[in-house]
């Protein structure tokens, strides 16, 4: 089988000489158990071996002619090879037999005979809850200070119950057209939509004894160039107003 990848080292005698010694050995204690520990074969399974041996056979069938020519071409004979078969069903009853074999030491198994022949005597007495509560009666205060005192044995994991909806971002994204977004918008534009809101405000220039109509006409005009030259409304109000209750809110009415 090694072809030309033998190695002759292998099959030197110092390497062959050991095993087949030892060999040798272990089939001569074993030959010497056979009749210490009354191992046999019977015949009835050294023929039904014999016949169920696939070299013996023709067409899926023991053949008597072909087993006589088998044995004669190796240099056996019927009553080697039964000896033989015999031999190694014995051999391999032994193994099997030490293999699936089991001790155990003296006090191991007398600790499993007391524990198998354990036995224990049990007093008991039982008794009604009408007799132990009797008058018994607890107040509400006692009550609450047995809980404050043992609450976590009235603790329960805490549970939550929960309803959610999923929402799937990517199912609900879907392509719209800038048109159709227009569209929606129109259609709902009212809701965008709020009344118009207008904020008064003023600057008052009184016309008395101080102060003529035409010289507060002129100081309007005043006013109204500055406030194109981009002076503040509010900070023209707050300076040249006469309304004292506007002036300082910018000459806002409302």
């Amino acid at each position: 089988r090694m072809g030309e990848n033998v190695d002759y080292e292998q099959l030197s005698d110092d390497r062959l000489t050991p095993l087949a010694r030892q060999r040798l050995t272990q089939t001569t204690l074993i030959k010497q158990n056979f009749a210490q520990l009354g191992l046999a074969t019977p015949d009835a399974m050294l023929q039904q071996t014999i016949m169920r041996t696939p070299e013996f056979q023709v067409d899926g069938k023991f053949s008597n002619e072909r087993m006589t020519r088998v044995l004669a071409d190796t240099g056996f004979n019927l009553n080697i090879l039964k000896s033989k078969l015999a031999e190694d069903q014995r051999a391999n009853q032994l193994r099997a037999g030490i293999g699936q074999s089991g001790f155990a030491i003296t006090q191991n198994t007398e600790l499993l005979l007391k524990i198998i022949n354990e036995s224990r005597k049990i007093n008991w007495v039982a008794l009604e809850l009408a007799q132990v509560q009797g008058d018994l009666q607890i107040s509400d205060s006692e009550i609450a200070d047995y809980y404050d005192t043992n609450s976590s044995e009235f603790y329960t994991e805490l549970r939550v119950d929960a309803e959610y909806l999923l929402i799937d971002q990517q199912a609900l994204q879907q392509p719209v057209e800038s048109a159709a977004v227009l569209a929606e918008y129109k259609s709902q534009q009212a809701q965008f939509e709020s009344s118009e809101r207008r904020e008064l405000a003023h600057i008052l220039l009184e016309i008395n004894q101080q102060q003529s109509e035409d010289q507060a006409r002129e100081k309007a005009r005043q006013v109204i160039q500055r406030h194109r030259d981009g002076a503040s409304f509010a900070e023209l109000a707050a300076e040249i107003s006469q309304d004292p209750g506007t002036a300082t809110e910018g000459g806002l009415l409302g």
